[in-house]
């Protein structure tokens, strides 16, 4: 699934396979201040939005949480996503693309001539680095907070 994170400061996108995972990193990443809009495969923007949350205390996200998951507290997301989905969590942070819709497009037809994850890699620094217009750094938030929980898990 993509989504458009809307947040004040920039145009970015996810790619995110899992639900948990995306309300996990919308609530990391931005602590309430953005939210996902989910996308269809021809751009237009579907009915799925994890909101922000910058107004809500702890009992609207949870709240809001056990509505849309079998789980009663975001405390409880956090643990099934860290737990249980691991490793899509540190794809899907990985996955954070500065610019809209056509922009990913754009981005990943660059990725599919690329071989080789160091050069991925710097294909994604290059990319997000060239349009980042902001000083909050996002991308580089997410990059850290994954390769954080890919050394907690080769402890």
């Amino acid at each position: 699934m993509l989504f458009d994170i809307n947040c004040m400061s920039d145009f970015m996108t996810i790619k995110v396979d899992n639900m948990k995972v995306a309300t996990f990193i919308c609530l990391k990443l931005g602590y309430g201040k953005y939210e996902f809009i989910l996308e269809d495969d021809e751009g237009n923007e579907d009915a799925y939005i994890i909101p922000m949350f910058i107004f809500s205390d702890i009992d609207d996200i949870d709240k809001w949480v056990s509505e849309k998951f079998d789980i009663d507290t975001v405390e409880e997301l956090i643990k099934d996503v860290i737990i249980n989905h691991k490793d899509e969590l540190i794809k899907s942070l990985r996955r954070i693309v500065y610019g809209k819709l056509a922009d990913r497009k754009s981005f990943n037809k660059g990725l599919e001539l690329i071989e080789g994850k160091e050069k991925e890699l710097e294909w994604i620094n290059h990319w997000n680095d060239t349009r980042r217009t902001s000083l909050n750094d996002i991308n580089s938030f997410a990059l850290d907070y994954a390769n954080m929980l890919e050394k907690e898990g080769d402890e």
